[in-house]
């Protein structure tokens, strides 16, 4: 399964966390984690290039955003990445969890 957690501070977005992996077929095959990783690459890239977040990570099996200093252009690119998981997870409920942390 894929865990997606994110927490809001203020009515900012301060962290998104994607772990896991979907198993909805055999590796290399499936779409859903395709589809997920298409937008948290995404928005990593958006990230970095548009905003000062640099509390970017990727590791196997993990990727993970944290916000120190929020801004409008972080929140709209973090909300909009979030409406996306939330697109994918509506069809793939069995396959995907999201999570609001509270801070």
């Amino acid at each position: 399964m894929i865990h997606i957690r994110y927490s809001l501070h203020e009515n900012h977005m301060t962290h998104l966390e994607v772990t896991g992996h979907s198993g909805s077929a055999e590796k290399g095959k499936d779409l859903i984690c395709a589809a997920v990783s298409g937008i948290m690459f995404g928005l990593l890239n958006a990230l970095d290039e548009l905003t000062d977040v640099k509390k970017l990570s990727v590791k196997d099996n993990l990727i993970q955003i944290d916000v120190d200093k929020p801004s409008d252009k972080s929140d709209l690119l973090l909300s909009a990445g979030l409406i996306q998981l939330k697109t994918v997870w509506q069809s793939n409920k069995d396959f995907i969890e999201i999570k609001k942390l509270e801070v």
